[in-house]
């Protein structure tokens, strides 16, 4: 069960919403390639800070040690967790790419 909550359903979740943000994201970009970098480097972005709060999340729910981390040192802290996101765009990375891909094929009015 432990494995499960803490490595299987994490990455469920960015995997889950690597797939479906591109897709949201395409209705408020315009259907331009400015428009799907946009899509791309904001989809990355959301994903970025959603990997780093489920890694902060974890480490508090394990101890109250990390509270007493941000009091120390807090900016280290806060780029620790930073590492650890981007670190995990290794499983969400691949997936963003080939979902942010087929955004064009779903265009109204321009043609890729």
């Amino acid at each position: 069960m432990t494995f499960t909550l803490t490595i299987l359903l994490p990455i469920a979740v960015l995997v889950g919403v690597a797939v479906l943000l591109p897709r949201w994201m395409q209705r408020i970009t315009p259907e331009t390639l400015a428009g799907l970098i946009l899509n791309g480097l904001a989809s990355a972005a959301v994903l970025t800070v959603l990997a780093t709060l489920w890694f902060f999340g974890s480490y508090l729910y394990r101890g109250d040690v990390l509270l007493d981390l941000f009091e120390i040192a807090p900016g280290s802290t806060v780029l620790h967790f930073l590492r650890l996101g981007l670190a995990s765009a290794l499983i969400w990375g691949p997936v963003l790419v080939l979902a942010v891909a087929a955004v064009p094929k779903r265009w109204k009015e321009a043609t890729w």
